[in-house]
């Protein structure tokens, strides 16, 4: 008896792993760049650095979205990447 339960519970896994997932839409596509020591005016995009040069970030500032106000959770860098990556 419990052999043929074993059989039908492995059939019936087998047979639910086959059935298509319905799309559930598009993904976000999220880009988060993590730098030490940077200040708000030490890129192009802010347009407040005439003396740094940085394409690449500046292209990617005008056509995403560019999130200004962040706060650390500890004054110095090891919790702060502990924060960032626990989420706590």
């Amino acid at each position: 008896m419990k052999s043929v339960v074993l059989i039908f519970c492995c059939l019936l896994l087998t047979c639910s792993s086959c059935i298509k997932n319905e799309d559930k839409g598009e993904k976000p596509n999220i880009l988060l760049i993590i730098v030490d020591d940077q200040g708000y005016a030490d890129m192009g995009c802010t347009g407040l650095a005439n003396d740094v040069h940085t394409p690449n970030m500046d292209r990617l500032a005008e056509s995403g979205m560019r999130f200004t106000n962040a706060y650390v959770t500890a004054p110095i860098c090891n919790p702060s990447r502990a924060g960032i990556i626990s989420g706590c």
